[in-house]
């Protein structure tokens, strides 16, 4: 067989129209192959910056919820030892006793609310008024002097109260239970204080939710756990500090 007759033979094994169906198969793929792997890319993009975005709008009302809260048991203690201060008969008054009683009653989540003095020239810190809820202490099997033990431990967190700033503090581990400490300063007759309102973080936790999907806790100025879905971590005191968002949370926290 001739040169010529071979060449005709192999063309006609391949001819052209399967070349070019072969061709236009391997356009067609790779087309459908970058249209598929593009369309994936900004679909998972998206969902991302959606799931960013609604992340972002449950913990800014989170927060807010959480503030309100933080600002509600403010004021109710404020209200509370102004009708005692301004009772006739100061704090034994049957006046006072019965604001007392009705105010534990009606705020079953406040466990004890102290007023500090913090005298100019000693610089010690002495207690002006404490208001306990026995019913509070009783019912979830505290230590009457559990409170002291915290005390004696936050000494310069309460001379920063009575400096004039408002500080948040893990009282949990003291209590045995998911209980928070909020420090204010308060002033009475230009004496130097602060207010220690003690209370559980039963109706915070509720707002910042428990669910696995949205992760959220809380923290204070120095990075102490406050509240968190995980009980233990509050229980046990356990600090954020090193913490990868906290860290970068610190770094970007503005002058």
């Amino acid at each position: 067989m001739s040169k010529n007759e071979n060449k005709k033979v192999k063309q006609r094994q391949f001819p052209l129209g399967v070349k070019l169906a072969v061709i236009i198969g391997f356009i067609v793929l790779a087309s459908l192959g970058t249209v598929t792997f593009l369309n994936s890319w900004f679909v998972s993009k998206d969902v991302r910056i959606t799931a960013e975005e609604n992340n972002l709008t449950i913990n800014t009302r989170s927060s807010s919820s959480v503030q309100n809260e933080l600002l509600s048991v403010r004021s109710n203690v404020l209200q509370l030892l102004d009708l005692i201060n301004a009772a006739s008969g100061g704090r034994t008054s049957a006046l006072a006793k019965q604001a007392e009683a009705f105010f534990f009653e009606r705020n079953q989540s406040i466990a004890e609310v102290i007023v500090l003095t913090q005298y100019q020239f000693t610089h010690n810190l002495v207690i002006h008024t404490r208001l306990k809820n026995n019913r509070f202490f009783t019912s979830n099997e505290i230590d009457l002097e559990a409170t002291d033990s915290l005390l004696s431990q936050s000494e310069k967190s309460l001379v920063r109260a009575c400096s004039g700033e408002t500080i948040a503090l893990n009282a949990s581990p003291f209590f045995k239970n998911e209980m928070i400490a909020l420090l204010l300063p308060y002033r009475e007759s230009g004496l130097e204080q602060c207010c220690l309102i003690l209370f559980s973080l039963e109706s915070i936790s509720s707002i910042l939710g428990t669910g696995s999907s949205n992760e959220t806790f809380m923290i204070n100025d120095s990075s102490e756990l406050l509240c968190h879905p995980e009980n233990e971590r509050i229980l046990s005191g356990q600090s954020m500090k090193n913490h990868p968002l906290v860290k970068e949370m610190r770094e970007k926290k503005p002058e």
